[in-house]
């Protein structure tokens, strides 16, 4: 009980070694249990995105912020592999209005918007990125098992 209002009025705010200013969310009301979010420059597009990280309210841990570094490094391969799965969620969630347009056509208004990261501790954790379909305002995640691309949804 204690620690539950302690929680109340500690600070929600760090500024982590690589992703600099994140902010603590709770999960539910499980004390300690959340995610960091907050925005990031992704270098190999040279903007900002919003990350989301599943770590406790002590902060990120050393092995999420490699895991990012292992995203930036391979981004090249990775999006290569993503461009397929991409076009077939936006195709699956609305089929009329893609169907009448190019793999091609539909990635190019399409823009990186954030990375999640979980806690790679917890079995079967997926990571995933999430594209902005820019001309709908529309948020598509693509989920990962290590590096492959498992699969797509619509983020309502």
């Amino acid at each position: 009980m204690f620690n539950a209002i302690t929680d109340i009025f500690e600070p929600n705010e760090k500024v982590d070694p690589l992703f600099g200013v994140v902010k603590f969310h709770r999960t539910f009301i499980i004390v300690g249990a959340g995610f960091w979010r907050g925005k990031v420059n992704f270098t190999p597009l040279g903007k900002l995105v919003e990350i989301s990280i599943t770590a406790g309210k002590s902060g990120i841990l050393e092995t999420q912020r490699n895991f990012y570094g292992q995203i930036e490094q391979r981004y090249a391969d990775i999006i290569d592999r993503t461009h397929k799965i991409l076009y077939e969620t936006l195709r699956q969630y609305m089929p009329t209005w893609f169907s009448e347009y190019t793999l091609e056509e539909i990635l190019e208004d399409c823009e990186l918007d954030s990375i999640y990261i979980p806690d790679f501790r917890e079995a079967n954790a997926e990571w995933s990125l999430s594209f902005m379909y820019v001309p709908h305002k529309q948020s598509y995640s693509i989920y990962f098992d290590e590096w492959k691309p498992i699969y797509g949804k619509y983020d309502d």
